[in-house]
Parts: C-alpha cells; sequence; structure tokens
C-alpha cells in the first residue's frame, strides 16, 4: 500500500525521468468511492473523509480514466487526478 504523497512523489520523479524519451506518467488516485464495499457504510461519514464532503462514483474515476486517455497530446508530462478532481502539472 502506498499513500497518495507517496504517489505523488513516484510518480513525479517518474515523469521528469522518463519525459526525455516521450513518456508520460499518469496516476489516478481517489479518495472514497460508492462502491459495493461501502454499501453499509453510512454516506455521511463517508463524506466527511472528503475535503470537499462528497464520495466520488465509480462512473467519476472511469471519466478521469478517459480524460487521461484522451490527452496524449496534453504537453502536460505528469498529471495525476486525485479524488476524481482534476489536478494537472507542467513538468
Amino acid at each position: 500500500m502506498i499513500t497518495k504523497g507517496g504517489i505523488d512523489a513516484i510518480s513525479r520523479s517518474l515523469a521528469m525521468e522518463y519525459a526525455p524519451q516521450g513518456i508520460r506518467v499518469n496516476v489516478v488516485a481517489p479518495g472514497v468511492v460508492d462502491t459495493p464495499l461501502h454499501k453499509n457504510s453510512p454516506k455521511e461519514f463517508l463524506r466527511t473523509l472528503s475535503p470537499l464532503g462528497q464520495v466520488s462514483s465509480a462512473k467519476d474515476i472511469a471519466e478521469a480514466v478517459f480524460y487521461l486517455t484522451r490527452r496524449a497530446r496534453s504537453p502536460a508530462r505528469c498529471c495525476m487526478l486525485m479524488a476524481a478532481r482534476i489536478w494537472v502539472g507542467v513538468m
């Protein structure tokens, strides 16, 4: 298991290492996602785990991945999507 901070650090490092070869690094690091795993969890409690008070859906995550696959010509070398809210860093 790795934290989001660890994912952020390793993705930035990999992006910088492989950028000269034209290789892009993309990461999806969702927060709480409404899945069958959380079917018995109170939704209000799950919302407290997110700074924005929102629980992502599987569709939100799929759309984030789709966004990254469509950004093949983006100047960004490293894209990290956190909690289905897009953060794009140019490296």
